[in-house]
């Protein structure tokens, strides 16, 4: 279980080379993932951070994490990479197969589909073109896990940005998108909770470097052709916002780990009603169908007296 309060003696650091799997297993440091869990309910995090039961990978999760270790981690996915055998992904008999040939490659080995390579190889391509990210990317840390002790509540936190300046005083996360423009990926900056994550990753470079972070970068990567790239930066207002969730977030973890109590949604009944949008809406098509019946009253009207 993730203790209440880390050592008093605890220093904000960064460790590099640090495997994914490490990381998540640090119980003991809150990630804004775990902070994002709590904002739904404490049950939530207890149930996929503290008890770690896992949720369940998709195609595109699966895919968002080769992307990020072919940009971020270009040595480590030149030397393990392993192009998967094509099979009819139809057949159980073949699916089967290929499961057996990624275990015989050994648990380092990037299993990376041919046709999947291909959209990679584009995606790399596109970015090495777009003269501010790769100006950006060029020197930097990429994939280093930060670990602090928060000053609100005691409780550790981590993140792991996906690219970092230090000198520069700036992060990036790279994102896989179905659209990068700049309105869909706004909605799902909003669905996601980008805006917390952004402010968490800055406060804690921020706690271990004992100076201010803050800018955050989001490239945007759209994972069909023609791959077009957006490079956005979160604004001031995006920040305040991510702060003012982390805040309410860490707040309720602190509260659950004092009382060792883990909520669901709600205990009683709440009283329910529609929206002011969805008011104005009953009101509108109310409206439509008394103006209809009044149309259809008159031309009744006009026939009976012919």
């Amino acid at each position: 279980m993730v203790k209440k309060i880390i050592q008093s003696d605890f220093k904000a650091h960064w460790v590099q080379n640090l495997d994914i799997e490490s990381y998540h297993s640090l119980k003991d440091f809150v990630s804004s993932g775990g902070v994002k869990y709590a904002l739904k309910s404490p049950e939530h995090f207890k149930e996929f951070v503290i008890d770690r039961n896992p949720v369940a990978s998709t195609a595109a999760m699966d895919f968002g994490r080769l992307v990020h270790v072919a940009l971020l981690e270009p040595e480590r996915f030149q030397k393990h990479l392993r192009v998967e055998p094509e099979i009819n992904r139809r057949s159980s008999i073949e699916r089967k197969s290929l499961e057996v040939w990624k275990e015989s490659q050994g648990p380092e080995a990037i299993a990376v589909a041919a046709d999947d390579l291909k959209v990679i190889h584009k995606i790399r391509d596109r970015i090495s073109k777009h003269e501010v990210a790769k100006g950006l990317m060029t020197i930097g840390e990429r994939e280093w896990s930060g670990f602090a002790k928060c000053p609100r509540t005691g409780l550790g936190l981590r993140a792991r940005p996906d690219f970092m300046d230090r000198e520069r005083g700036f992060i990036m996360d790279v994102k896989t998108t179905i659209d990068a423009r700049k309105g869909p990926f706004m909605r799902k900056i909003q669905d996601y909770e980008y805006d917390l994550s952004a402010w968490m990753y800055c406060h804690i470079a921020s706690l271990i470097e004992n100076r201010p972070f803050e800018n955050f970068y989001i490239l945007a990567v759209e994972k069909s052709p023609p791959y077009p790239i957006c490079l956005f930066q979160m604004d001031q207002a995006f920040m305040e916002i991510g702060e003012q969730k982390f805040k309410k977030g860490i707040d309720i973890l602190k509260h659950c780990f004092e009382t060792n109590q883990w909520p669901s949604y709600q205990d009683e009944a709440e009283l329910i009603g529609p929206t002011d949008w969805y008011i104005k809406q009953a009101a509108d098509e109310m409206m439509f169908n008394q103006t209809m019946e009044e149309k259809n009253d008159q031309t009744n009207r006009v026939g009976s007296r012919e």
